[in-house]
C-alpha cells in the first residue's frame, strides 16, 4: 500500500507542479490551436535546410483534441524534424500517442547530487534544497519551482492547512485552500496520504520530512486500510480535478475524508 501511494503522489506531484493560483495560470492544457500553429510550423522549411527539434513539455498538458491534431504530423513530419515529448506520466498519454514514439526512461539524478545542483542554482542552503527535493518527489526541476516565494508559499499553506487537521474545522480548512488551484492542494494531499501510509507501515516519510512527528502523531490515530482507501478516492478525485464543477465542495470533501481516515 505506501508503495502504491508513493506510485500516486509522485503522479499528483507532477500534475500540481504547474499549478499556481487561478489568476496566475487560467489554462494548464496544451490546446488544439497551438497544435495547428505547430503544423504550420513544421511545414517550413528549417534554416539552411538544417534538421528542426520540436519540444513538448509536459506531455500530458495535451488534452484530447490536441493530442488527436499531433497524431498525423507524428506519423508524417515534414523534413528532418524530431519531437521530443517530455512525461512524468507518460500512461497518461494516449496510447495512439506513445505507439508513435521511442520510450526513453529517464531515473532521478542521485539525491546528493541533485541537492548540490539545486542549492547552487537557487542560492539556497542544502538542508533548504533537500526539503524541496523532497516535496517535488525527489525531481530537481519540480523542485526548483519552490525558489518562486508565490510557489513556496502555497505549498507551505497547503502543507500546514493538513498538518492542521482533524483539529482544525473542514470549513476553517478548506477557507484556507480557497485561493489555490485544486490540482495543486490535491497533489500535495496525496503526498500527505502517502507519507501517513508510509510512516503507519513503519517507513520514513518521503514528500514530508520535516513533519516526520506530526506523521507519526497523526498514523498513530488510524488504520491503513482507511489510509488506503483514502488514497484511491483521491486518485478518482484526480481525473476530475483539472474540470471541477465546485471547487469549494471538491476541498470540503477531500478535506473530510482526511478527517474520516484519520479518526478510523
Amino acid at each position: 500500500a505506501p508503495a502504491a501511494a508513493d506510485e500516486a503522489a509522485d503522479e499528483a506531484e507532477g500534475r500540481s507542479s504547474t499549478a499556481r493560483s487561478r489568476s496566475a495560470k487560467p489554462s494548464r492544457e496544451i490546446k488544439i490551436d497551438q497544435v495547428r500553429a505547430l503544423e504550420r510550423f513544421v511545414e517550413v522549411g528549417g534554416h539552411r535546410g538544417g534538421s528542426k527539434l520540436i519540444l513538448i513539455d509536459p506531455a500530458e498538458a495535451l488534452n484530447t483534441a490536441s493530442a488527436n491534431a499531433l497524431l498525423k504530423t507524428l506519423e508524417e513530419p515534414a523534413g528532418s524534424t524530431r519531437f521530443l515529448l517530455v512525461a512524468s506520466r507518460p500512461d497518461a498519454l494516449p496510447a495512439t500517442i506513445r505507439s508513435r514514439c521511442a520510450m526513453l526512461p529517464l531515473a532521478a539524478p542521485p539525491i546528493d547530487a541533485a541537492v548540490g545542483w539545486l542549492a547552487a542554482d537557487a542560492g539556497v542552503s542544502a538542508e533548504q534544497a533537500a526539503q524541496w527535493l523532497a516535496a517535488a518527489g525527489g525531481s530537481p526541476l519540480r523542485a526548483k519551482r519552490f525558489a518562486d516565494p508565490t510557489e513556496a508559499t502555497a505549498h507551505r499553506l497547503i502543507v500546514e492547512t493538513l498538518a492542521g487537521l482533524p483539529e482544525t474545522d473542514v470549513i476553517q480548512a478548506a477557507d484556507a485552500l480557497s485561493g489555490v488551484e485544486p490540482a495543486q492542494w490535491l497533489g500535495v494531499l496525496q503526498t500527505w496520504v502517502a507519507d501517513l501510509g508510509r510512516v503507519h507501515a513503519g517507513a520514513e516519510p518521503r514528500f514530508h520530512p520535516d513533519r516526520a512527528a506530526r506523521l507519526r502523531s497523526l498514523a498513530q490515530r488510524g488504520g491503513l486500510d482507511g489510509l488506503t482507501r483514502l488514497n484511491a478516492s483521491l486518485g478518482k478525485l484526480a481525473r476530475a480535478v483539472d474540470h471541477p464543477l465546485n471547487p469549494r465542495l471538491m476541498a470540503e470533501d477531500a478535506l473530510i475524508q482526511l478527517r474520516d481516515a484519520l479518526a478510523a
